[in-house]
């Protein structure tokens, strides 16, 4: 059984007693040490009683490659090689830090690995609990929990690992009780999706949950899903008093309105759209706008319309301040934009009209980069023999712009 489906089996004390009987069973077998890996129990307490401070996870981290076991050195580096991108991007939010993640096979990997280092949160991963452990500066900083069970469980969490961003589930039904828990002011992003029905925000509800006086840390809030929501659950998040540091706001709804043909985001391989099919290698969150090299789109239909209202909402424009649309939350939690007095000094200025969606169909038909709109490629031959390929339309073409490969034998038009 996986989360969300939780399987408690355990009290909190018995979660402890268990853990007792465990570094017990190791001094009487004579163990080298209880977990998979050497650790300093009183480093590990000073990183997560301070979870914003970088110098006990450096502390920490140098311990370790001081170990003669391979495992502890492996999560030594890690720990140093993650805390290196969080300062690169305090200095600078758009740095580009793809060299250190190319080490681990991308964004993804970097912030899951390694598995063994989230050997505290063992028993409330194992009973569901908690879900989807996801590692910021060397340590799992973000979790995935029912809201009703972060009430209950947060002090736990909070005691096991230096948690500082949460995505919930299950938020309408406890909604007020939620908004009053000062836990929340030790997260720095949250994430509100929908799994279910129990899951559904309304306007009113997020209105209830806005109310709170313990959000003054979050800088970055995403709402998955949530196709209750309308334009004034929107606005109301943006004018929030409660979220003065909010400097990403994510609206996910699986469908991209910044071209003409909406793009319905799936990773179902039988349910992949067109595009997503023809390009060689797409992007690894489903979002067409995530390319290798950023470019600046038309924004999405609820931003036009928002800002239409509003004026420039500094929030909502990552691909600006980022420089992506898809943004690492190390980015927005190390430089949060809204403590920039030059950047929310254009916040209400005019917004110049967008004007008319781009066709991803037009650009194609065109011999242009259904992306970005580029007319520059390079072309790189594939690997062909007569068998498989009798005409030679193997190869890749490469926008020079956006960096994004296309199949050449899934593109006639740009092969005449």
């Amino acid at each position: 059984m996986s989360w969300p489906k939780e399987e408690p089996r355990r009290t909190r004390e018995q979660r402890q007693e268990f853990a007792r009987e465990m570094a017990e069973e190791a001094r009487v077998r004579h163990w080298d040490f209880v977990k998979p890996y050497p650790e300093d129990e009183t480093l590990l307490h000073r990183v997560i009683e301070r979870p914003d401070d970088d110098a006990p996870r450096h502390a920490y981290a140098a311990w370790m490659l001081a170990q003669k076991y391979e495992t502890a050195r492996s999560i030594g580096g890690f720990i140093d090689d993650q805390l290196r991108v969080a300062e690169a991007y305090r200095a600078d939010p758009r740095s580009d830090v793809s060299a250190i993640l190319d080490v681990y096979q991308g964004r993804a990997q970097f912030r899951a690995w390694p598995a063994q280092h989230s050997h505290d949160l063992r028993l409330l991963l194992s009973e569901s609990l908690i879900g989807d452990p996801t590692f910021y500066r060397g340590f799992v900083e973000r979790v995935s929990v029912r809201a009703g069970r972060f009430l209950e469980i947060a002090e736990e969490l909070f005691s096991l690992a230096p948690i500082r961003h949460l995505s919930l589930i299950g938020v309408p039904g406890v909604v007020d009780d939620l908004a009053a828990s000062p836990h929340l002011a030790r997260i720095r992003s949250l994430s509100l999706g929908r799994y279910s029905t129990d899951d559904e925000l309304t306007d009113d509800t997020l209105a209830r949950f806005l109310t709170s006086p313990h959000l003054g840390n979050i800088v970055h809030l995403r709402l998955g899903g949530q196709a209750r929501l309308t334009a004034r659950g929107h606005e109301r998040v943006v004018t929030a008093p409660t979220l003065p540091r909010l400097s990403n706001f994510e609206v996910y709804t699986g469908v991209l309105t910044c071209w003409a043909e909406p793009v319905h985001e799936n990773y179902d391989a039988s349910k992949l759209s067109y595009f997503e099919r023809v390009i060689e290698k797409p992007a690894t969150t489903g979002d067409l706008r995530d390319t290798p090299r950023p470019v600046v789109l038309r924004p999405e239909d609820w931003i036009v319309d928002l800002e239409r209202r509003l004026g420039y909402v500094p929030c909502v424009h990552p691909e600006e301040h980022y420089g992506r649309y898809i943004v690492d939350i190390e980015a927005v939690t190390a430089h949060p934009i809204a403590l920039d007095p030059a950047v929310m000094a254009r916040r209400g200025q005019p917004v110049p009209d967008p004007g008319p969606k781009p066709s991803l169909m037009e650009r194609r038909r065109q011999g242009l980069c259904a992306i970005c709109g580029s007319a520059s490629f390079a072309y790189e031959p594939g690997h062909s023999d007569a068998y498989s390929d009798p005409i030679g339309l193997a190869g890749i073409f490469e926008c020079q712009h956006c960096g994004t490969h296309w199949y050449a034998d899934q593109w006639p038009e740009k092969r005449r």
